[in-house]
């Protein structure tokens, strides 16, 4: 058995863990980074917890995998930019390599994410399927023929940065009407606010719309309208079997899911389409930790 770091860092949270070939989360530890803001910050608090984690798991650790948010270059160990914390070309390989003193490999999450869906989740006998993160950010992973296709710049899947609403809100890619900006996390909050003046998490906004708040239903109602317009978009363009729906948000899919389908079916063309699948990921809250964690296997570690 084979024994590996793995390392997901979220735009508000850091999730680290000890996984197994076979998929086994053997320990883990979770910290907010809400305020961390700093790339070096999260270089040392990562090693913090992995050198403390490492020393008492009883298990002998090969590798260590990362998932990182936004743009990445897997091969040159960059975590290349990420539009919710600004950080940009930033060699998190090497630089966890030389305190780890481990091989590492890093990943976008959401691709890692799909991987995981892929080895572990719901896609095992699936090929084709799209996999999509709704959290702090949007972003998108798409596996055609049984493999991960990443682009010819190695950035294919951002959906999250497909314009849903002319001329919205300002997104940090530098454009506006993303759907990042109109059906995230932190865009729940904010359309939440500019309806009642409160200033609450996502959480808080979860337990209002479950306990029947208009205010709290009508944000994810709107959320779920720009995602199914979204992913009718992608069903059209890529034909897959599924789309899977990841992510803190998409853990509530009931709260949005009537909205994201009617969307999605006035949309999408229908006759070519009829039997895709939406469907929320197998592997709940640790899709992408699990993805990290399948690094080092898949690029020859």
């Amino acid at each position: 058995m084979q024994y590996n770091l793995a390392i997901d860092i979220g735009g508000s949270k850091l999730l680290i863990g000890i996984v197994s070939s076979d998929g086994d989360i053997i320990c883990s530890d979770k910290k907010d980074i809400s305020n961390v803001r700093s790339d070096r910050e999260i270089i040392t608090l990562i090693t913090d917890i992995s050198d403390k984690m490492m020393l008492g798991c009883d298990v002998a650790v090969s590798s260590c995998g990362v998932s990182v948010p936004g743009l990445t270059d897997s091969e040159k160990g960059e975590w290349v930019f990420a539009p919710y914390s600004g950080i940009t070309n930033f060699p998190i390989a090497r630089l966890l390599k030389e305190k780890l003193k481990l091989p590492v490999f890093i990943e976008n999450d959401v691709n890692a994410s799909a991987l995981a869906e892929k080895h572990f989740g719901i896609c095992r006998e699936t090929d084709n399927f799209f996999w999509m993160t709704i959290s702090n950010g949007i972003g998108g992973a798409l596996f055609l023929d049984g493999k991960l296709y990443k682009g010819a710049f190695s950035n294919a899947g951002e959906i999250g940065h497909v314009t849903v609403v002319k001329d919205g809100h300002m997104c940090g890619c530098g454009k506006r009407g993303c759907l990042e900006v109109h059906a995230s996390g932190l865009s729940i909050e904010r359309e939440y606010s500019s309806l009642t003046n409160l200033m609450l998490t996502a959480k808080e906004i979860v337990y209002k719309a479950k306990q029947g708040e208009q205010a709290a239903n009508k944000v994810y109602q709107h959320a779920g309208r720009h995602i199914g317009m979204a992913l009718s978009h992608v069903s059209n363009l890529l034909n897959v079997e599924k789309i899977v729906l990841g992510g803190g948000v998409s853990l509530d899919y009931e709260l949005f899911k009537n909205d994201l389908l009617t969307e999605f079916r006035r949309n999408v063309f229908i006759r070519a389409n009829e039997n895709v699948i939406i469907v929320k990921t197998g592997l709940h809250y640790h899709a992408s930790l699990l993805g990290a964690s399948l690094l080092s296997n898949l690029k020859g570690g």
